[in-house]
């Protein structure tokens, strides 16, 4: 995917594990269930919360489709 510059991406990580996680319980298969999970997470990045004074958390209430 394309870069995404963003300053507020903290608990990326965990979001990608936990979308990817939640797609393959519903029955995806593995590369669905990336691909959704990576669309989710730049998403994420891309909504990022101004929280604090440093690296401020994706916005992961955002629901993928």
């Amino acid at each position: 995917g394309e870069p995404i510059v963003a300053q507020h991406d903290h608990g990326t990580g965990c979001l990608f594990a936990s979308a990817l996680a939640t797609h393959i319980a519903r029955g995806q298969d593995i590369l669905p269930a990336a691909t959704v999970a990576k669309q989710y997470v730049a998403h994420a990045i891309a909504h990022g919360l101004p929280i604090g004074g440093g690296r401020g958390p994706a916005e992961s209430q955002w629901h993928a489709p």
